[in-house]
């Protein structure tokens, strides 16, 4: 039960830091604060849109503002950071802040709302809930809820939805404003990228085509080759008829042709010879 009181009393004196910087940094546009411990001091990073005014000249304000901190809330060694906020309008605290002023100034509290709501959506947040309570109109309190875009209300993502709170010290009485912005950037459970999907389809249908076309060149070859005659490619070898016989003009049929032509003379004065013997021959058997 102790650890439990430990944890309740830590946020209240957190939110007694926040409502003491809110209300001592107005002109500097508060945007929050982040605390951060550690074993040798106590780093205190507060957010606002005009940091200048919290440094001051010197940085006299900043260390005014240390020893304040540190005397009433028991901080030791306690280092103030201050950061600019880059985009107002997706910060709640100041978003908030704006739409008290306005309701000071005298500004209808549907007019004030709705032009903050445009201007945080213009800046690119994914939704914004803005919340007004208090003696609006009559002497009945109730309060008003304006929304636009996506707003998480519970699960993980809710988490990430950005708080701010503001009081407007009225005539009529105490208002208060609460503001919920969803930053870019969050990534819903069942969020799908159409465009994403369509480049991978696209993707997957042009390696199906090209493996397709591939498939088809390969097949084209095959066919080419069977289609080839056979050729030998040995050395010297002379190309072969479908008869099996040699082509006329090869270079061992032309080689066995001047041969034949050297030996013509000696082979036909052979041939007559015996041609003669033959007759003698035949006339004796004649005879006989």
């Amino acid at each position: 039960m102790a650890r439990e009181r430990e944890f309740v009393e830590e946020g209240i004196r957190k939110a007694d830091i926040k409502e003491f910087l809110r209300d001592s940094l107005q002109k500097a546009k508060f945007g929050g604060v982040d605390i951060r411990r550690t074993a040798l001091r106590t780093r205190m990073i507060i957010y606002a849109e005009r940091p200048g005014l919290i440094i001051g000249r010197r940085g006299r304000n900043i260390k005014d503002l240390t020893d304040a901190l540190q005397e009433r809330y028991g901080f030791e060694n306690l280092q103030i950071e201050v950061e600019e906020i880059s985009i107002p309008e997706l910060n709640p605290h100041i978003m908030a802040s704006r739409i008290a002023a306005m309701l000071k100034a005298g500004r209808p509290f549907r007019r004030s709302a709705f032009i903050n709501l445009d201007k945080i959506m213009e800046a690119g947040a994914q939704g914004v809930e803005i919340i007004i309570s208090g003696k609006i109109r009559g002497e009945r309190a109730k309060s008003v809820r304006f929304a636009k875009g996506t707003i998480t209300k519970c699960g993980e993502p809710a988490k990430q939805v950005l708080q701010g709170l503001a009081v407007a010290d009225l005539k009529q009485g105490m208002m208060g404003i609460k503001v919920k912005i969803m930053p870019p950037g969050i990534r819903m459970p069942d969020h799908l990228d159409f465009e994403a999907l369509q480049e991978k389809a696209r993707a997957g249908e042009a390696s199906k085509v090209a493996a397709e076309a591939a498939a088809v060149g390969g097949e084209a070859e095959e066919k080419l080759g069977e289609a080839a005659p056979e050729e030998s490619v040995g050395e010297g070898a002379a190309p072969v008829t479908s008869e099996g016989k040699e082509q006329e003009g090869s270079p061992e049929a032309s080689g066995e042709a001047q041969e034949g032509s050297q030996a013509g003379p000696d082979d036909s004065a052979g041939n007559e010879s015996g041609g003669k013997e033959g007759e003698e021959k035949e006339g004796e058997d004649s005879g006989a």
